[in-house]
């Protein structure tokens, strides 16, 4: 949803995919997480590679399919009062 049009996106604003996710996620928790993330990974890629490059990657013919994962980097490790966060 939030690919830009150019690279065959739909390019919709962060607000809009939002309240799709946020919809879609009432009727099933599961959905709007998959749904989350098929929406920003290509956003975030696209982001991170040379126009033509995702202009390769996303052309109309190229039939990509593209996933991540969401794993968290931090750390918790027990100090004196509590936690020491880091990541």
């Amino acid at each position: 949803m939030l690919t830009a049009k150019e690279f065959g996106g739909l390019g919709a604003d962060p607000i809009t995919t939002a309240r799709v996710v946020e919809i879609l996620s009432t009727a099933n928790g599961s959905i709007g997480w998959v749904v989350m993330i098929a929406a920003t990974t290509p956003y975030w890629v696209t982001a991170l590679i040379s126009d033509d490059a995702a202009h390769e990657i996303f052309s109309p013919d190229a039939e990509a399919v593209m996933v991540r994962t969401l794993v968290p980097q931090g750390k918790a490790h027990r100090a004196e009062g509590g936690y020491r966060i880091s990541g």
